[in-house]
């Protein structure tokens, strides 16, 4: 399985912007997936 960004580290870290007077939005690519689907093709492939 390739490695990717959980939704709980996406929210977090726009949690965290979020906190200043002018929320800086970084250029970044995000692919984020659920945390249980990810458990569940680690559950299936094992």
């Amino acid at each position: 399985m390739r490695a990717t960004q959980f939704h709980d580290l996406v929210r977090t870290l726009l949690a965290t912007l979020v906190r200043i007077p002018v929320m800086l939005v970084p250029d970044l690519s995000l692919q984020p997936v659920d945390v249980s689907e990810v458990a569940d093709r680690f559950a299936k492939s094992g």
